[in-house]
């Protein structure tokens, strides 16, 4: 068996059998935090699924079922892995389609040179018949028959934008694929770049899949029926400086409430490959096939198809869209993040649907995706909540638990992976403010309801002993083990 480290409790047991298996080899193949190695599979799942139908909420709303997805991992936890090896099949598929496109492009040139040397034909014809006094009445009506014969120009399959503008993304919705993704696994520079100066477009996108593009020096165009997954991977000392530049505006656009808000916690330290250790590949293999085949299912232009839910996934889903509601009022649990958590419900029949799809239901949204679908978000929840949320909603114990974690994190582990560190020392170098025992005991008995915090005696001195993640095993490949 091999282990996998989930110490931030990612709900991954949530996920349908197939995506789950395959979070979990991708894992274990590039040690990246699970969070991340799910958002890198929810990100390719949302891409080959949101041109297949448009979402139906119980509630009669339709918008498209695309994702939006924002994480924050520092440099050396292998986003650029994670990303290479869930979007494999998108890629692969991408310069495919440029092949056949540019050979469409060659018969397409062959025949629009034919259809102008007509059209010249005719246009001489209408002269020579005009200057002689003889009627064009047949040869105007061949012209306007032949206007409507012009060979269509070809529409090129790119799904991929990363180093882009909101105006140039637009017009490749408008004039190439209408189911595309913004993305990238180092976006600082797409932060700071043209990349982020119209999230207001992203955000109505995001929520209809409609939008009118308005430019000065060409023709303005509408966007109808477009699909747009956004997925973002960015080091939380960048994201920091953004947010301190321009985070009012990532909010009061209301971009970042539709994003899906992640922060894994760091393991590495804890990624030593072992002698003879193997990875399970047929999980990857299955899910880049599976892919594949959503991603040839009219692929160019969103389906005008429907997907909603049957009667007891829309009973579940209003009581989500319900229970998020009363928790905003002004004293709410979520009063402090309603932006979000107005989305939340919104988000969940998303990542349902596209669970559905993947699973090949393409029409109707049964109650287990939404089910799965719900613990996912209650998660993102939590973590918009930490990363966003009023320090004074979240108990004083709790933040203390999440700073003495991240300090914690830092030091050493020994040869059984556990961390040791004498108490007295977290009192003398720990974080300033738990440099109090009462606010240290309280820290740690917090942290010790997930199972992971223990206190030691050792002759006189109390160490404190702190496994650094939860190791639950995968079955099917060689064990794991620590030094």
């Amino acid at each position: 068996m091999q282990y996998f480290n989930n110490p931030g409790n990612f709900p991954i047991d949530c996920f349908p059998a197939e995506l789950k298996q395959a979070i979990l080899a991708i894992h274990a193949k590039v040690k990246a935090p699970i969070e991340m190695v799910a958002a890198s599979v929810m990100s390719a799942a949302s891409i080959c699924s949101q041109h297949l139908a448009r979402l139906k909420r119980p509630t009669g709303q339709i918008s498209p079922l695309s994702l939006a997805l924002l994480t924050f991992a520092t440099s050396g936890e292998r986003k650029t892995s994670s990303d290479d090896v869930a979007l494999t099949p998108i890629r692969a598929f991408e310069t495919t389609m440029v092949g056949q496109y540019k050979r469409a492009m060659t018969n397409y040139e062959t025949e629009l040179m034919a259809w102008r040397a007509h059209r010249t034909g005719l246009l001489r014809k209408i002269k020579k018949n005009a200057a002689s006094g003889t009627s064009n009445y047949d040869t105007i009506s061949q012209l306007t028959e032949l206007q409507d014969k012009m060979p269509p120009r070809p529409r090129l399959t790119k799904i991929m934008y990363s180093d882009t503008t909101p105006q140039a993304l637009a017009l490749g919705l408008y004039k190439n694929s209408s189911s595309a993704a913004l993305h990238s696994n180092e976006a600082s520079k797409l932060l700071f770049g043209p990349a982020m100066e119209n999230l207001a477009l992203y955000s109505e996108l995001w929520s209809s899949g409609s939008a009118t593009v308005d430019r000065v020096t060409c023709e303005s165009f509408a966007l109808n029926n477009v699909a747009l997954t956004i997925s973002l991977m960015v080091q939380p000392s960048e994201m920091d400086r953004y947010l301190s530049r321009k985070g009012s505006h990532m909010r009061g656009s209301g971009f970042l409430a539709r994003c899906l808000v992640s922060r894994p916690i760091s393991i590495q330290g804890f990624r030593e490959i072992m002698p003879g250790e193997f990875f399970e590949t047929s999980a990857i293999e299955r899910f880049h096939a599976r892919l594949s085949e959503l991603l040839q299912i009219n692929n160019a232009q969103p389906a005008d198809d429907i997907i909603c839910f049957d009667d007891q996934a829309a009973v579940i889903w209003i009581d989500l869209f319900n229970k998020i509601e009363r928790l905003q009022t002004p004293r709410g649990f979520y009063s402090d993040i309603n932006d979000f958590a107005s989305k939340i419900a919104d988000n969940a029949a998303r990542i349902a649907a596209i669970f559905s799809c993947y699973d090949g239901r393409i029409n109707v949204i049964g109650s287990e995706y939404i089910q799965r679908a719900t613990e996912i978000c209650d998660w993102y929840l939590a973590q918009f909540k930490m990363t966003f949320g009023s320090p004074s909603q979240i108990p004083l114990a709790q933040q203390d638990a999440i700073l003495l974690e991240r300090w914690l994190m830092t030091v050493p582990a020994q040869n059984d992976g556990s961390i040791y560190v004498e108490k007295s020392f977290i009192l003398q170098r720990g974080p300033n403010r738990l440099r109090t025992r009462e606010r240290l005991q309280s820290a740690l008995q917090c942290l010790g309801l997930s199972g992971r915090v223990f206190e030691l005696l050792d002759g006189k001195k109390r160490v404190i002993q702190f496994l650094p993640t939860q190791v639950i095993p995968i079955p099917g490949v060689a064990p794991l083990t620590w030094r």
